[in-house]
Protein backbone atom coordinates (compact mmCIF):
# COMPACT_ATOMS: atom_id res chain seq x y z
CA UNK A 1 0.00 0.00 0.00
CA UNK A 2 0.85 3.74 -0.50
CA UNK A 3 0.88 6.49 1.08
CA UNK A 4 0.82 10.42 0.45
CA UNK A 5 0.94 12.68 3.30
CA UNK A 6 -2.11 14.99 4.66
CA UNK A 7 -1.64 18.09 7.02
CA UNK A 8 -4.40 18.51 9.57
CA UNK A 9 -5.01 21.83 11.41
CA UNK A 10 -6.43 20.87 14.94
CA UNK A 11 -7.74 22.11 18.14
CA UNK A 12 -6.22 19.55 20.97
CA UNK A 13 -9.80 18.17 23.05
CA UNK A 14 -8.71 18.96 26.52
CA UNK A 15 -10.28 16.99 29.13
CA UNK A 16 -12.20 20.04 30.01
CA UNK A 17 -13.55 20.86 26.61
CA UNK A 18 -14.36 16.98 25.93
CA UNK A 19 -16.72 17.12 28.92
CA UNK A 20 -18.45 20.36 27.23
CA UNK A 21 -18.53 18.44 24.25
CA UNK A 22 -20.40 16.05 25.61
CA UNK A 23 -23.09 18.07 27.28
CA UNK A 24 -24.02 19.14 23.30
CA UNK A 25 -27.34 17.44 21.79
CA UNK A 26 -25.68 14.64 19.59
CA UNK A 27 -27.29 15.75 16.07
CA UNK A 28 -25.60 19.60 16.68
CA UNK A 29 -22.38 17.75 17.11
CA UNK A 30 -22.76 15.20 13.95
CA UNK A 31 -23.61 18.09 11.49
CA UNK A 32 -20.73 19.83 12.46
CA UNK A 33 -18.31 17.51 13.14
CA UNK A 34 -17.93 13.96 12.12
CA UNK A 35 -15.65 10.85 12.27
CA UNK A 36 -15.51 11.40 8.45
CA UNK A 37 -13.89 14.17 6.81
CA UNK A 38 -16.46 16.50 5.91
CA UNK A 39 -17.27 19.85 4.70
CA UNK A 40 -16.91 21.64 8.34
CA UNK A 41 -14.45 20.30 11.08
CA UNK A 42 -13.47 16.62 11.44
CA UNK A 43 -11.75 14.02 14.31
CA UNK A 44 -8.72 12.37 14.23
CA UNK A 45 -6.44 10.91 16.79
CA UNK A 46 -2.69 12.22 16.50
CA UNK A 47 0.45 10.69 18.82
CA UNK A 48 -2.87 9.46 20.86
CA UNK A 49 -4.34 13.19 21.10
CA UNK A 50 -7.61 13.63 20.57
CA UNK A 51 -7.54 16.43 17.68
CA UNK A 52 -10.83 18.23 15.85
CA UNK A 53 -10.26 20.54 12.90
CA UNK A 54 -9.59 20.23 8.90
CA UNK A 55 -7.88 18.73 6.40
CA UNK A 56 -5.36 20.82 4.51
CA UNK A 57 -4.75 20.29 0.57
CA UNK A 58 -2.53 21.34 -1.48
CA UNK A 59 -0.06 24.41 -1.81
CA UNK A 60 -1.31 27.00 1.55
CA UNK A 61 -0.52 30.37 2.72
CA UNK A 62 0.01 31.99 6.09
CA UNK A 63 -3.68 33.70 4.84
CA UNK A 64 -4.82 30.51 4.31
CA UNK A 65 -3.36 28.88 7.08
CA UNK A 66 -5.33 31.59 8.89
CA UNK A 67 -8.69 31.78 6.93
CA UNK A 68 -8.47 28.02 8.54
CA UNK A 69 -7.81 28.83 11.35
CA UNK A 70 -10.52 31.35 12.04
CA UNK A 71 -12.98 28.98 10.26
CA UNK A 72 -12.14 26.20 13.02
CA UNK A 73 -12.78 28.26 15.99
CA UNK A 74 -16.05 29.85 14.33
CA UNK A 75 -17.52 25.82 13.84
CA UNK A 76 -16.57 24.91 17.35
CA UNK A 77 -17.77 28.15 19.14
CA UNK A 78 -20.87 26.99 17.15
CA UNK A 79 -21.06 24.02 19.24
CA UNK A 80 -18.74 25.02 22.40
CA UNK A 81 -19.90 28.86 22.80
CA UNK A 82 -18.60 29.33 26.45
CA UNK A 83 -15.28 27.57 26.04
CA UNK A 84 -12.04 30.21 26.41
CA UNK A 85 -10.26 29.29 23.12
CA UNK A 86 -8.27 32.37 23.36
CA UNK A 87 -6.44 30.30 25.84
CA UNK A 88 -5.90 26.92 23.60
CA UNK A 89 -3.47 27.72 20.35
CA UNK A 90 -4.42 24.90 16.99
CA UNK A 91 -1.77 22.38 15.97
CA UNK A 92 -0.79 21.96 12.22
CA UNK A 93 0.82 18.14 11.63
CA UNK A 94 1.13 15.42 8.69
CA UNK A 95 0.61 11.90 8.89
CA UNK A 96 0.35 9.75 6.49
CA UNK A 97 -2.91 8.60 4.81
CA UNK A 98 -3.32 5.47 2.09
CA UNK A 99 -3.61 6.63 -1.69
Amino acid sequence: MSYKEAMFLGFLVTPAFADQLEAVPRALRDNLIGKERSSYLSETIYKGDHYIGKDLSGVFTTASLDLSAAHIYSVLKKVVPNFPYECHSLFLFSFPIPK
